[in-house]
């Protein structure tokens, strides 16, 4: 993994370490769900001034009044949605695109929209940056606008 997807061995180990708590308390139950938590790098998601916490279990600010959800709240969100391949996907609020990352594993066709404009662009120029390395991340369809509606 750590040669294909250009990861850091420490965050590797620290991935590794938070997806086994979250099996032994189920709150990662399929064994397709704990790959996708694996294959996301959290520390990409992270904002700089948050560096050190990338696998604290715990929420941290982002910028604009928003947050990237604690990691055993998206685990807890993956299990719970039971995404199967060719299942549609749309998150309300994009935020630091931590959990549509995640999502991208289990499903070809996530969409999520963000009306908040610069998160929006920071995540989208983010995903951007990072589907060289990760080209499930180019299929994530990406929306400024307000997900109210859907």
């Amino acid at each position: 993994m750590r040669n294909n997807l250009n990861d850091i061995p420490g965050f590797l180990e620290d991935r590794w370490n938070l997806a086994q708590d979250f099996v032994l308390s189920s709150e990662l139950k399929r064994p397709e769900d704990v790959e996708a938590f694996l294959l996301a790098p959290r520390e990409h998601f992270v904002r700089a001034q948050n560096k050190g916490f990338e696998y604290a279990d715990t929420w941290l600010p982002i910028g604009y009044g928003a947050t990237i959800t604690d990691p055993d709240v998206v685990a807890m969100m993956t299990t719970t949605l039971s995404i199967n391949p060719g299942d549609r996907v749309l998150e309300i609020g994009t935020g630091s695109g931590y959990q549509s990352t995640i999502l991208s594993y289990l499903t070809s066709e996530v969409y999520t929209i963000e009306i908040i404009k610069p998160l929006f662009i920071e995540t989208d120029h983010l995903h951007r940056d990072l589907e060289k390395f990760y080209p499930s991340y180019s299929s994530i369809g990406r929306k400024l606008g307000d997900g109210y509606y859907g």
